[in-house]
């Protein structure tokens, strides 16, 4: 996976996320998905 030094901690764990969730499903996962993944309590947030 490509290092991305400009992301903040957070942003990392998100494209983490989205990285493994793309490469196992063949799709990105739902905002909820997401929010569930990293401990978002709202998709505002």
């Amino acid at each position: 996976m490509l290092e991305t030094p400009m992301l903040t901690t957070r942003q990392q764990e998100i494209w983490q996320f989205l990285a493994e969730y793309v490469d196992g499903h063949g799709y990105p996962p739902t905002v909820r998905e997401i929010g569930d993944a990293v401990g978002l309590a709202l998709p505002s947030t």
